[in-house]
């Protein structure tokens, strides 16, 4: 099983890419589904037809939680309702189920993703990992109808019927194993395709550095530098976003796009006596932006709207973080054992 989802600036070719990355992997003798979830006109001629991801078509599948949408929307009418779950995180949703379900029906299929935006798939790729973190949802609802209608009295809004849970719980399940394969380089990557410009260098770091924040299997960078872009601006992206595999577009027929790129590397520790120190590989950010909280054997990293949770390594969960130093490629924890307590 193999998942590569292809994002990138608008008009930098990232459905071109997509289905390059589907012919090419298919040439190799691969199952190959190509996935059409961009939203924007399909891709032509392509050798290997996208498959148009439509959340509406999506959430027929799941009849009870389409009803209690309808009811929550106030909305009988299916095209209403379709508009209404466009304007909300509901559609990413039905989107990331689609992908789930590419991924579950052939097993050994390569799933090529055809993604929107950066911004976008930023929002619906790190979906999965929340619902991963809610842990497991109840599959029925107790109290019967006179405890469902008054708690409906109070919150003033239709509650999901028992059916509706059972399809929730389902939701999640799918979910949480997506979030442990996007978790996993080895079998996801996520592909990004800029474009060229005077401000390349400075629009590349605004789009990928959620991207990175987030620890999705960021492993390959497509340029697609005219010849009037090629050389500083594409140095300096090269040189901002090293250790990533940054390639020019077009690609050479050799390339082999299921094998995985570069990615970061894993966490470092380094220790000195009774002192850790925690190295994060993390390009791109903003020091200002950048915001840190312990919590428990947790470290949560925010920035711009972005947020990264990394768990601590045994050797380090039991210590207090006293200090943070980034230097613009890597942020770097100290941490010292409590103080006692003294009697």
């Amino acid at each position: 099983m193999r998942l590569i989802i292809i994002t990138g600036m608008g008009g930098a070719g990232v459905s071109t890419v997509a289905g390059w990355t589907a012919a090419r992997c298919g040439a190799g003798g691969r199952r190959v589904r190509l996935l059409d979830a961009s939203g924007g006109p399909p891709l032509p001629n392509a050798s290997i037809p996208p498959v148009r991801v439509v959340p509406h078509a999506e959430l027929a599948r799941w009849p009870a939680i389409e009803a209690w949408l309808a009811d929550l929307a106030g909305e009988r009418d299916a095209t209403a309702l379709t508009a209404a779950l466009a304007a909300s995180s509901v559609a990413d949703l039905l989107s990331l189920l689609a992908i789930a379900r590419a991924l579950s029906d052939d097993g050994g299929a390569c799933v090529i993703v055809d993604a929107p935006p950066v911004a976008a798939a930023h929002r619906m790729l790190t979906l999965p990992a929340l619902a991963a973190r809610l842990g497991p949802l109840p599959r029925r609802a107790g109290g019967g109808r006179v405890a469902r209608a008054l708690a409906r009295q109070l919150v003033d809004a239709p509650l999901p019927s028992s059916a509706a849970l059972d399809e929730l719980a389902d939701w999640h399940q799918r979910l949480a194993a997506l979030a442990a394969v996007l978790a996993d380089p080895e079998t996801s990557a996520v592909r990004v395709v800029l474009r060229g410009g005077p401000q390349a260098t400075r629009s590349a770091r605004e789009l990928l550095a959620p991207l990175v924040l987030s620890g999705l299997p960021l492993d390959t960078i497509y340029s697609a530098f005219d010849e009037e872009d090629a050389g500083a601006p594409e140095e300096q992206l090269c040189e901002a976003l090293h250790p990533l595999l940054v390639s020019p577009w077009p690609l050479g027929t050799a390339s082999d796009p299921a094998q995985p790129g570069r990615s970061l590397p894993p966490l470092q520790l380094q220790h000195t006596g009774s002192a850790t120190r925690l190295l994060l590989p993390l390009p791109l950010q903003s020091r200002a932006a950048l915001t840190l909280r312990q919590q428990g054997s947790r470290i949560v990293i925010s920035a711009g709207g972005a947020t990264r949770e990394v768990g601590l390594p045994d050797t380090v969960a039991g210590q207090q973080c006293t200090g943070a130093t980034y230097d613009g490629a890597t942020l770097t924890l100290a941490f010292e054992p409590a103080p006692v307590a003294s009697s």
